[in-house]
């Protein structure tokens, strides 16, 4: 049996409507969402450079899941492993013997599966030091931060390596007052010569480097501490919590084995995520609604350049659940602009990707969802931002919109003039207002500038 369901969705800066239908097909098959656009409106245009303002793409089907459907399991066993090991800032040593193994292979992994209150902003889970005097700048560590922060840092005194790879918004803080758990593993693969980071069943960060270290070619390393990184003797970064299990082996664990071994059950329950298929690293603004049939919609405002209102790119992203919540369809964005791309952004590290998509990017923001009893109909609103306006630089005592002969039209102004001189007139035919004749220029349904 199919349910048919109409969505509407109204972007409140002008109104933008579109329509949503969600088929929910019982048994084998897959939950599918059609998504098209009818009309949208309130678009500032700019006639030398038509902005493509259609914020409704196709959504492939995807199953009401978001489980890891990899069952890949790790045979190879650890040259060290440690289980619970309550830490309060002061570090403890593991077996220098490990040492040994650590040589034998360029290749590591380290598997960290812990919990912690985050009291301390910067922290590191596990440190690989040579802790002499004089070479404080040689070590390799797993860190997290406050902020959700997860990453890890190669460095040599000998030839002045020093990387530090990290990725924002990967870790779980708390929920109901419970510090959760996370689970992260960190990969230094000699073979291609990349660095790779996994947290929660999820591959975060991967990257190649033409200069590859690994960590037994550090010089004279002789310390391995947990919860801390052994430096020149002083117990930096210092990590306060439960080290639940942690695990080294002197081998580059496969992305399958690391995406089973990190999987979280935490996980499975969340509705949306850093990296998930919006490619957001942050979201806010939530809404959930259950419909007459007990279906559950959920929408949330999926940002991308950092977690503060527009001025930003920000999508509204939409999922919903036929199990009351035990389990949710594949993240789609019912209301996105494709002036960017959907990429994470770092914040704060990558101010050049944060800034362009902050100061050039259309928004929509603070959705809300609500259904007619009568009709069925599902109504997803959301307020619209233009490229570069957020609620601090918007002009509040302004409609959008001008009077012509008693009636009203959407105004539009050139890039290069601050008059709204160009209105949107009947059939999409863009005017100018000065002389009150068509231009070249029209808008389609999208109101895309043709």
């Amino acid at each position: 049996m199919k349910v048919q369901y109409k969505m509407i969705a109204l972007a409140v800066m002008g109104l933008g409507i579109g329509t949503l239908s969600i088929s929910n097909v019982k048994g084998d098959e897959m939950n599918k969402a059609d998504i098209h656009t009818e009309n949208v409106s309130s678009m500032v245009a700019d006639q030398s450079n038509k902005i493509n303002s259609t914020f409704i793409n196709k959504v492939e089907e995807t199953p009401v899941t978001n489980t890891i459907e990899n069952n890949t399991t790790v045979t190879e066993n650890p040259v060290y492993e440690s289980q619970n090991v309550t830490l309060d800032n002061q570090g403890q040593e593991a077996p220098k013997e490990i040492l040994n193994d650590i040589k034998e292979n360029p290749n590591s992994t380290i598997y960290v599966d812990y919990n912690t209150d985050n009291s301390n902003s910067l922290q590191a889970l596990i440190g690989v030091s040579n802790s002499d005097s004089g070479y404080r700048n040689s070590y390799a560590s797993i860190f997290i931060r406050d902020n959700g922060e997860l990453g890890a840092e190669v460095r040599d005194t000998k030839d002045n390596t020093n990387y530090l790879f990290a990725t924002p918004a990967s870790l779980y803080g708390s929920s109901k007052g419970k510090d959760l758990s996370n689970k992260v593993a960190f990969v230094a693969n000699a073979d291609e010569k990349s660095y790779k980071l996994f947290a929660n069943g999820t591959m975060v960060f991967n990257q190649k480097v033409d200069k590859f270290k690994s960590i037994r070619d550090i010089l004279g390393i002789n310390n391995i501490r947990l919860g801390g990184v052994n430096r020149e003797g002083t117990n930096a970064y210092s990590f306060k919590g439960q080290i639940n299990d942690i695990k080294f082996y002197n081998k580059a664990l496969s992305d399958e084995e690391l995406l089973n071994l990190t999987h979280n059950p935490s996980s499975d329950t969340l509705i949306f995520k850093a990296g998930d298929s919006t490619k957001s690293n942050y979201f806010r603004i939530p809404a959930m609604y259950t419909l007459k049939d007990g279906r559950i919609i959920a929408s949330a405002d999926a940002r991308y350049g950092g977690t503060h209102d527009a001025r930003s790119k920000i999508n509204i992203a939409t999922a919903c659940s036929d199990d009351n919540g035990k389990t949710w369809s594949t993240p789609t964005l019912a209301l996105k602009f494709d002036d960017y791309a959907e990429q994470t952004i770092d914040w704060p590290r990558d101010n050049v990707g944060k800034n362009v998509q902050i100061q050039g990017s259309a928004s929509f923001i603070d959705s809300a969802i609500v259904q007619d009893e009568k009709t069925g109909k599902i109504y997803l609103l959301a307020d619209f931002m233009p490229a570069g306006i957020g609620n601090n630089n918007s002009i509040k005592n302004d409609s959008g919109y001008k009077e012509i002969n008693g009636k009203y039209y959407l105004k539009l102004h050139l890039n290069s003039e601050s008059a709204y001189n160009y209105s949107i007139r009947e059939n999409g035919v863009i005017y100018n207002d000065t002389t009150n004749t068509p231009t070249e220029y029209t808008v389609d349904k999208d109101y895309n500038v043709l």
